[in-house]
């Protein structure tokens, strides 16, 4: 009888067959530790793997905060702009409010002015116009009959016209003609100190204007 590990065997097979069964039992530990091992080291591994997930989690969430805090920022400027865009719209749209207006006024005034307004007004100042200018040709008449002046005297100066005619003055110079008349001395109707005709003076005094071109 052979005894081992406490237990007593009667025969050598069964002696030999409990130790190829420790035996098996040996390699089965010995495979249960290899893999105990590898799974250790995968547990580190994983470990591992996921602290550095985790690091760039934290990296990214960061960026992402700042990314958020930046959107924000010009989210909130982007509305100022468009506030004050609003409010440049507004003062635009009162501006040409108040254009159109100004323009309905002035096409109103066009208007009257077509329907025979400022007709009536220029007759109205042509009757007075009319008046002055008889008033006027009647003194000049009175001034020509009553001159001690020479009868060649006014053609041998040199008149407005014949000055304005030469090129040698501008037409803004008549002014200065009809002060130095004025100041008088000159025993001459303004007509004939300036160089007009009777007719010439007239529709000069009627229309403002030169009645014979340069």
């Amino acid at each position: 009888m052979a005894k081992l590990f406490g237990f007593n065997y009667t025969s050598k097979e069964e002696l030999e067959e409990a130790l190829l069964k420790l035996a098996v039992l040996e390699i089965e530990f010995d495979a249960a530790n290899r893999k105990i091992s590898r799974l250790e080291s995968n547990e580190e591994i994983l470990q591992s793997e996921l602290e550095r997930e985790r690091e760039e989690s934290s990296e990214k969430i960061k960026e992402l905060e700042e990314v958020n805090e930046s959107y924000f920022a010009n989210m909130m400027s982007l509305h100022s702009s468009v506030e004050k865009l609003k409010e440049c719209l507004k003062s635009e749209q009162d501006r040409n409010a108040e254009y159109n207006q100004r323009i309905e006024e002035m096409q109103k005034e066009i208007e009257s002015l077509r329907n025979g307004d400022l007709k009536a007004e220029v007759d109205a100042i042509r009757g007075p116009l009319n008046d002055l200018l008889a008033k006027i040709n009647s003194m000049d008449d009175i001034l020509s009959k009553n001159s001690l002046k020479m009868p060649d005297q006014a053609s041998s100066e040199e008149t407005f016209v014949k000055q304005y005619l030469a090129g040698k003055i501008s037409i803004d110079s008549i002014d200065d003609f009809i002060d130095q008349w004025h100041q008088g001395g000159t025993g001459t109707t303004i007509s004939e100190f300036l160089g007009f005709s009777k007719e010439q003076y007239s529709s000069w005094v009627e229309t403002g204007s030169i009645p014979f071109p340069k």
